[in-house]
């Protein structure tokens, strides 16, 4: 289950047009199913997919966290909530800060994924 904070956090994002296919409810549950990559290896941790990029990699944010970060779907970390921390990829510091940068960020994301 996608707690309520990562729906409401989605739902500000889905407001920006930029590369990222943002999940509606249905993809949002299925991207963060148990066995499905990154989401259902990230969830464990607090982090949710809320897009993808194409290719498997994900948009991801974590309740108590504010930034916007980036899961390639083939990551890789020691399991652990720091190993997976590092693994991310920051796009922005804020969802606020993600809206106002959205060419550089869609430059980022062509960048990396």
């Amino acid at each position: 289950m996608v707690p309520d904070e990562i729906r409401r956090k989605r739902d500000e994002l889905a407001l920006v047009a930029c590369n990222v296919c943002w999940c509606d409810d249905q993809r949002l549950d299925d991207e963060n199913m148990p066995g499905v990559g990154p989401g259902g290896d990230l969830n464990p941790f607090g982090w949710y997919v809320v897009g993808t990029t194409g290719g498997g990699n994900g948009v991801v944010v974590r309740a108590d966290d504010p930034g916007v970060y980036f899961a390639d779907h083939e990551w890789d970390a020691d399991n652990t909530a720091d190993g997976v921390r590092r693994a991310l990829l920051p796009l922005a510091p804020s969802i606020e800060e993600f809206r106002r940068s959205v060419v550089e960020v869609d430059a980022r994301l062509d960048e990396i994924g």
